[in-house]
């Protein structure tokens, strides 16, 4: 039998056969995404955009759950509540507990997030300027639209006009995005499209 050194401190002999794993959860890739949520200071912005009340959950907690599952695996809210969110260890990282994770609170949380936009996209061209040391000497504002099926009545940006993907039978919105030399973007616009 095998003895262990005496300066090994404590050490326990296992019987590898009978280990079993459980609860197996994605840990990298939302880690990293959270190192990177703090290092571009949405932490802190967000908490002084967004302030904790009443809620069980901050909501700037609830943002960054939104912004890693968008990093790391892009779905729906209903997807990140069934399935994803159960997959990965972020009820550790940011101590958000499962059962406090459902589809009203996401929504909800990018509600809130809507008239901050403004106030964000300068914090992150601020942020993404002194940690890439941009130049912002020339800019570029690149479009691209997406249309919808059926008739978006509740989206008055949505109407029919010229379309890329050659359907002016839909309504559609154009999408802008502005961008340094590099590719870096700095901000993003929705509008409705030119009626020809």
């Amino acid at each position: 039998m095998f003895e262990a050194p005496e300066d090994q401190g404590e050490w326990a002999q296992v019987d590898i056969d009978s280990l079993q794993l459980q609860r197996v959860r994605s840990f990298g890739e939302v880690y990293l995404a959270t190192v990177l949520w703090r290092l571009l200071g949405l932490d802190t912005l967000l908490e002084k955009l967004l302030p904790a009340g009443k809620e069980e959950v901050a909501w700037e907690k609830v943002v960054r759950l939104l912004g890693v599952a968008r990093f790391c695996h892009p779905c729906s809210e209903l997807f990140i509540e069934e399935q994803w969110f159960g997959r990965t260890a972020l009820d550790d990282l940011p101590g958000i507990r499962p059962e406090q994770v459902h589809t009203d609170r996401l929504y909800a949380g990018l509600a809130r997030l809507r008239p901050h936009k403004q106030a964000i996209e300068r914090h992150l061209c601020q942020r993404l300027g002194e940690l890439f040391d941009l130049q912002y000497d020339l800019l570029l504002y690149d479009l691209t639209s997406t249309y919808f099926e059926g008739r978006c009545a509740a989206n008055p940006m949505a109407r029919r006009g010229y379309s890329r993907a050659s359907r002016p039978d839909c309504p559609q919105v154009v999408i802008a995005l502005i961008v340094t030399r590099d590719g870096y973007p700095l901000g993003v616009t929705v509008h409705g499209p030119k009626t020809l």
